[in-house]
């Protein structure tokens, strides 16, 4: 599956992210130290100042520059976010671990905040917008979802790898089951 990756959000220069472009991000120091910061921090400017230095993904579509809905070329994968959690790693371990295989997730992270949950999965074949495969998703895993992910161009802000939940590292060399239109 093809998806980009941005050293950040306001970047204009994206990357096909591949595993080890994927794996050298998560580790890196500088991503971690910003997590750290993210997270001991209740001032709501520094948070949003110190996001914009994390790498961001577009799990829903690949670009070859600017990211614009237009331009978005699928990748077969959908995120959602589950926002407001206060133990996301207990959230995780009672409401969605060990369906990940039946319900196409194919990773699963702490959010930046420490206070979500980011969710990817494959696209199902019989649902044709990114709004209907949240749905199906959010009601199979009786969670409450953020309404904001349903553009090509939505950009994901990166964890770092201790924050990874579950990641299908198949991911990045399988074909898309289904590709969802942009128009």
């Amino acid at each position: 599956m093809k998806f980009s990756i941005y050293p950040s959000v306001k970047s204009a220069r994206p990357m096909v992210c591949t595993k080890p472009v994927f794996e050298g991000y998560i580790y890196r120091q500088d991503v971690v130290e910003t997590i750290a910061k993210i997270r001991a921090s209740e001032d709501k400017d520094e948070i949003a100042e110190l996001k914009k230095k994390l790498p961001v993904v577009t799990w829903q579509a690949s670009f070859k520059g600017r990211r614009k809905s237009e331009e978005a070329e699928p990748s077969g994968l959908f995120m959602l976010d589950i926002d407001h959690v206060e133990n996301p790693s207990k959230y995780y371990a009672e409401k969605i671990m060990g369906k990940e295989e039946k319900e196409g997730i194919v990773y699963a992270a702490i959010s930046p905040s420490g206070k979500g949950i980011r969710l990817v999965a494959e696209c199902q074949p019989d649902l044709l917008t990114i709004a209907s495969q949240q749905e199906r998703l959010a009601k199979s895993l009786e969670v409450e979802i953020d309404g904001v992910c349903k553009d090509w161009a939505r950009c994901s802000f990166l964890s770092d790898a201790k924050s990874t939940l579950y990641m299908d590292w198949g991911l990045f060399e399988r074909k898309p089951k289904m590709l969802l239109s942009v128009d």
